[in-house]
Formats: structure tokens, sequence, C-alpha cells
């Protein structure tokens, strides 16, 4: 029998299978046909067809197409929905997280895959390995010129730089479009990986954090004794951070959850922990930009308004599973960050503080007088007697000019109104009233007169 024979008879298996419609995997064809460029066989509605030594069809395709073409052998595993995936990228020093590896200078990151890649569709221009910071945490945007080497055994994409060696300290972005496929000829649906490169102790280094990058941490030159890895993870999930949530809300209330949690861990070359205490003091800098989206000064999606300048910070005991308030950080309004000089290395977290200013506080208009004409001057009804610039929390209580108690307000930041009417509802009588403010341990007093 030709050898060209053999590849159709199993193409007639392959087709009594699809005429019982059961899902499978259409998967590469391996054949020592030569002298042929395609071989095609037409049974009623449907065409199968080979190419030898050339791209293949695809399950997919077959499903979409109206002329129903396939090629390829059959293999009854259920695969139809698994698309191909990056599973991680390796071939590094130390993992850094789930986004980044570390690498020393003349490693070669893999990439690894799920499904076998087709090698047709491996190119720079479906492939781009970017450099995004250097060492000093600057945007880079950069590309970088590297060969790609793909492993059909192990399913990997290997990456050597042109120039033999990588910079040292900086984070690299490879980014594989919908055009990279497997040997089905399935996307992979646009896919980024991330590393980052061992980095020298000798110099100043600023690490950011891929995701927001105004969130950074900077250490000083000769801080560590060796080269090392920086891994930024801003996880909830991590070891005793939900033990330590739980003990906070249980403490203080479930406002004062993190609401922002980075953690910091370095890594010698030899992949141990080095975190600990350093020669000097770092900064670590927390932006919370996100958390207020508007620029109103209130953390956003918080059940009560409290705002961003009385964010507190704090630092995992890691012993214990406990939140520890930290001293010495600096909230910076104007660019929206939480700053901290410290010599330890850890996770920390922002939490939302409750805002007992009060010294601010003030009511308008004084005196109130409705009926007078002018509303820009004494106000009017619909509007009654604004409190202003208050806190987050605390009660406005009013009183008459005996010290009997009128009305008392709970506060919502950052201004309430009084209606003019007591606790009755009752709009109450022309005259001086004094108004006191409680929020925690602090008070303010004022006065107020009405005029109907």
């Amino acid at each position: 029998m030709p050898k060209y024979i053999k590849p159709i008879a199993v193409f007639i298996i392959a087709f009594s299978f699809f005429s019982q419609k059961l899902w499978a995997s259409i998967e590469m064809v391996k054949t020592d046909v030569s002298g042929a460029n395609f071989i095609e066989i037409s049974t009623g509605n449907y065409s199968i067809t080979t190419a030898i030594a050339g791209s293949n069809a695809s399950l997919s395709e077959l499903k979409t197409s109206t002329i129903s073409l396939v090629s390829g052998y059959l293999s009854q595993i259920p695969s139809i929905s698994l698309l191909p995936q990056v599973i991680s990228i390796e071939g590094g020093q130390i993992s850094a997280n789930n986004k980044t590896i570390g690498l020393d200078e003349s490693s070669q990151p893999e990439i690894l895959f799920t499904n076998d890649i087709s090698t047709y569709t491996i190119s720079t221009s479906t492939i781009k390995l970017m450099e995004i910071f250097d060492h000093s945490g600057n945007a880079k945007s950069q590309i970088w010129q590297a060969d790609m080497n793909y492993d059909f055994k192990n399913k990997t994409l290997k990456f050597n730089p042109a120039s033999g060696t990588w910079p040292m300290g900086s984070i690299f972005e490879v980014n594989l479009s919908s055009s990279v496929k497997d040997s089905n000829l399935l996307s992979i649906s646009g896919t980024t990986v991330y590393f980052t490169t061992l980095m020298n102790c000798a110099v100043d280094n600023t690490i950011p954090l891929i995701e927001t990058p105004q969130t950074k941490v900077y250490i000083q030159a000769n801080d560590y004794e060796e080269n090392f890895f920086v891994a930024l993870s801003t996880s909830l999930s991590q070891t005793g951070v939900k033990e330590a949530n739980e003990k906070l809300v249980g403490a203080l209330g479930a406002e004062k959850e993190p609401v922002k949690i980075l953690s910091i861990a370095v890594y010698n070359s030899s992949a141990n922990n080095i975190s600990g205490s350093l020669t000097a003091s770092s900064k670590i800098i927390f932006s919370y930009d996100d958390l207020d989206e508007n620029d109103d000064g209130f953390i956003d999606a918080l059940p009560s308004k409290l705002k961003t300048k009385n964010f507190s910070l704090w630092r995992l005991n890691e012993n214990k599973n406990l939140w520890v308030r930290q001293s010495g950080y600096e909230v910076d309004t104007f660019n929206s960050q939480v700053y901290i000089n410290t010599n330890h290395f850890s996770t920390y977290a922002l939490v939302p503080q409750a805002d007992n200013e009060v010294t601010t506080v003030y009511a308008y208009p004084v005196p109130f007088r409705p009926n007078a004409g002018n509303i820009a001057r004494y106000g009017s009804w619909n509007d009654g007697i604004t409190f202003t610039n208050l806190p987050s929390e605390g009660k406005i209580r009013i009183y008459t000019i005996s010290m009997e108690l009128v009305k008392t307000l709970e506060i919502t930041p950052n201004e309430i109104n009084w209606d003019i009417k007591n606790s009755n509802g009752e709009i109450v009588a022309s005259g001086i009233y004094v108004w006191e403010i409680v929020s925690g341990k602090n008070r303010k007093t004022g006065k107020l007169m009405v005029i109907k």
C-alpha cells in the first residue's frame, strides 16, 4: 500500500466520530508522506483536507465554517474549551509573586504554556519584550531585543537577550498578542507577564508596584550588603492578613479594616529572605489615588464618608498576626500618598480613621433671618442653618440660652443643615441658641441667633 494512503484511513475514522457529534480535539498531523501537497477526502457535505508540512485547521474552524473544513487526526479528549494559556514564567533565581520573577543578569526566562504553541505564530510582531521600569523606577517603554526559542517537549518559550545580559534592577514586560496560537490554531486571549532582574546593592534602587507605579519602595545604596530581589504584593490572602484583619475589625469596628495592603519581601540571589533590618532608612510610598478617584478628599466605596487625610499606617506583626499602628508616617494629600521611612520591610496596610477634628467647624448664617429678603446674607427656610467642616463622626446638640436641649443632629460629613425645628418637629422661637459638637474626645461650642 502506498504511504499516502495511511493518513486517509485516519481521516475516515475521524469523520465517523464527527458524524456522531462527539467532542474532540484536533491535533497536528505527523506524517512521512512526501511528494504531495495535500490529501483531500469528500463525503456528502463534508470536505476533510490536510496540508503536508503546512498549517492545520482547527476544531474551532469546524464549528464556524460553512464547508466544515478540518485537518489533522482525532483524539477523544474533551478539550474544545481549553484555550491556550500561560501557566507561569520561570527560569530565574526566585519567584517574586504571581506576576514577577527575579532573574540574574544572564538568566533566560521561560514562558510555560498549557498547550503546544504553533511556531509559525511566534515572532517579534506577536510577542513583544519591553523594559518598562529601570532600577530608579523610571518608566521606560523600551523594546528589548532577544532571541526566542520554543521547546515543543516542555511547551516553553525561552528568551535570550541579544546583548547577552539583562540590565540590573529593571522590570520587563512580555506581551503575547492574540495572534499567538496553539497547534489547533486557538488564540491566546492576550496575555502579559512580567519579570524583574537582580538589583545592584551598590546603587540607589526604586521598585514600583507594576499595577500602581505611584506605590513604590525606595532602597538606598548599601542598605544591603549583597545584590537582591524585591517582591511586592497586594494580595489580601497572604498568611496572617485575614486573621489580623478580623482582630482589628473586632476591636475597632468594620470601618477599620485595611483598604490597601503592600507586602515587601527581599531575597538574595540564593533565594534566602533577607528583608530583616536594613543598615539605613529606606522609604515606602503608598499611593491611594485609586481610592479617591473623584478627588473629593473622601475614601470611595465606604458606607461612611471618611477622609483620606486621616489614613493611618499599620504594620503586620507576623508572629502574632496582629496589625500594629506605626508612628512617623505622613499623609501627602496633594499627591495622594502616605509614606514612611523605615529600616524594616514587612507587610503594611492603609487603614481608614475617623476624623475627630472640630476646631474648624462653624455655622452659618448668623444671624438667621429668612424673612429679611437677603438669602445670601441671612439664609432661607429651605436651607436652614448649615454646619460645615465637620469631622467624620460625632453629634451636634442645640440648646436654648438656658441650656435646655432643643435637638440633636448626627454628623454626616462634610456638612449638615438644621431645619430650625426642635425634636418634636416644631419651628423654634426667635432667640439666641447654643450649639455644641462632640467628636471623639474633642468638643467645640458656638452661638446661633434666630430672627423670624
